[in-house]
């Protein structure tokens, strides 16, 4: 997480503010969400990461809003399950589009 929002450009003290409010609803994913969605703030693609998680390759997006980092999605890139954080050696950024 520090590494992709110091990639980002993200002041790394803002994390030390972060609480995770809440999961992903579908039970078998690690994403977590920072803030509550407002009406109103759109969420943004912040920055994307590839890697794997011991079972198989995943996606990591850190999202935002105006509100500030909302979530960092975790996404099985190939189908797997169960699905895990990747570990931080194997992440790569993927290139904006």
């Amino acid at each position: 997480m520090c590494r992709m929002a110091s990639e980002a450009g993200v002041d790394l003290a803002a994390l030390d503010n972060l609480e995770v409010v809440g999961r992903c609803g579908c039970g078998g994913c690690p994403t977590v969400f920072f803030r509550i969605p407002v009406a109103g703030h759109a969420e943004r693609d912040l920055i994307e990461f590839s890697g794997h998680d011991g079972f198989g390759a995943v996606g990591t997006v850190l999202l935002t809003s105006d509100a500030g980092l909302s979530q960092l999605e975790v996404y099985s890139a190939d189908g797997h399950e169960p699905l895990a954080l990747p570990q931080g050696s194997t992440l790569v950024r993927v290139a904006a589009v």
